[in-house]
């Protein structure tokens, strides 16, 4: 999912999204925790690393074949 170039390596941030998505949890805790990964010390997120985890986020239902019900082509 997250090695598209298939060069065996993945980003940390990539892998940690991946099984959080994956894992059985309350959705909000789910939210906290994506968000300390990318928020800096004073719990705010760079457009950079906040993009980072949404392109991350829609990868999993992208490979099963289910964007449209996130909007389609329009998130990519």
């Amino acid at each position: 999912v997250y090695d598209s170039q298939r060069t065996g390596q993945i980003r940390v941030l990539s892998f940690k999204v991946g099984l959080v998505l994956l894992c059985k949890g309350h959705l909000e805790e789910k939210y906290r925790y994506l968000f300390r990964l990318v928020a800096d010390t004073e719990r705010r997120a760079d457009q950079r690393r906040l993009g980072l985890l949404l392109h991350d986020c829609i990868q999993v239902p992208r490979q099963l074949g289910e964007v449209a019900a996130f909007g389609g082509s329009n998130i990519e």
